[in-house]
């Protein structure tokens, strides 16, 4: 073969072999995320576009988490624990409470069955729909703050439902105020009279327990758990009514052969000094013997027993 040949074939052979072995080039967004001061932006890859653009949105949800998760500015508490524990509830935020629907996909590339993706979303649209959020917030707690304000757990009660408010509202407000540098003062007032009148019923938390079932060891059980909670014991008397914890159970029979079913649930309410129920859940349990209704009854009661032991009442009921 002639010389010249044999240099072109060597030639081809290596363009090609570089052809093969080349690595394909990614755009420059992937690796160097975009700036800008009025959009945010989040790159994701995944197996295929739509894993790609569920974990962009999810790094994206994240940074706007970050943000707050500084937030310092905790109203004051006279308890020491009680300012620890609302810190600790402020500064922790589940990222996927912020709601990022208008970000878009504005690029994606695929490269070796890998998919990735650019999200886009502008500081305006984050900022018009905070403020829709906040609006609906601040008009659930507008309605509680406005109340009266004894020192009751009921009081303390209703303000601690709308505790998860209170905290998107200071969220909100903390990246608006990133986001458009001026303040929001009526929305922080807002806020800063919420905690008044919480930590005014913070300490003032006492329950009285109503034991209607024939189980002496719930009431133990309920005390040690208003312990744990810091909420005080107290009985009712001819001057003072009290909220309370009421306990009572209900009980279906039938006998199926020779055996005798119990179906039991274990109720528990916490009310008002008026009797209004404020939260409920209940319990199930089966009894089941071949002596007597009495016998599976018993079964059943120690059933709801051992369930009640290990569930979180207090989470329970105002969660």
């Amino acid at each position: 073969m002639p010389y010249s040949k044999v240099v072109s074939l060597i030639g081809l052979m290596s363009l090609l072999s570089g052809c093969f072995n080349s690595t394909p080039t990614l755009p420059e967004w992937v690796s160097n995320k975009p700036q800008a001061t009025h959009t945010y932006y989040a790159i994701g890859q995944g197996v295929n576009l739509y894993d790609a653009e569920l974990n962009a949105r999810a790094s994206m949800a994240a940074e706007l988490s970050s943000n707050v998760s500084d937030l310092t500015r905790v109203y004051s508490v006279d308890d020491g624990a009680f300012q620890q524990q609302i810190f600790e509830q402020f500064t922790t935020v589940d990222v996927s409470d912020i709601n990022i629907s208008h970000a878009l996909v504005t690029q994606h590339e695929v490269s070796d069955s890998r998919y990735f993706v650019l999200l886009e979303m502008s500081t305006k649209d984050l900022a018009s729909q905070l403020k829709n959020e906040t609006l609906n917030e601040i008009r659930q707690v507008k309605v509680v703050v406005a109340g009266a304000n004894p020192k009751t757990f009921e009081r303390w009660w209703q303000l601690r439902q709308v505790l998860p408010s209170i905290k998107r509202i200071t969220r909100n407000i903390n990246l608006l105020e990133r986001i458009e540098g001026k303040h929001y003062k009526a929305e922080a007032a807002l806020v800063s009279a919420y905690f008044k009148q919480f930590d005014a019923s913070y300490g003032a938390r006492e329950l009285e327990i109503k034991n209607l079932t024939k189980t002496e060891h719930i009431d133990a059980l309920l005390s040690k758990q208003l312990q744990a909670e810091n909420i005080s014991l107290a009985d009712s008397s001819l001057w003072k009514n009290l909220d309370y914890i009421e306990a009572s159970t209900e009980y279906r029979n039938q006998r199926i052969g020779q055996e005798n079913y119990v179906d039991a649930v274990l109720w528990l309410r916490l009310k008002s000094s008026s009797g209004q129920v404020l939260a409920e859940f209940s319990l199930n349990g089966r009894g089941v013997s071949y002596g007597s209704i009495k016998q599976s009854r018993a079964i059943a009661d120690q059933v709801l027993y051992g369930k009640l032991k290990k569930a979180k009442i207090f989470e329970r009921l105002l969660d």
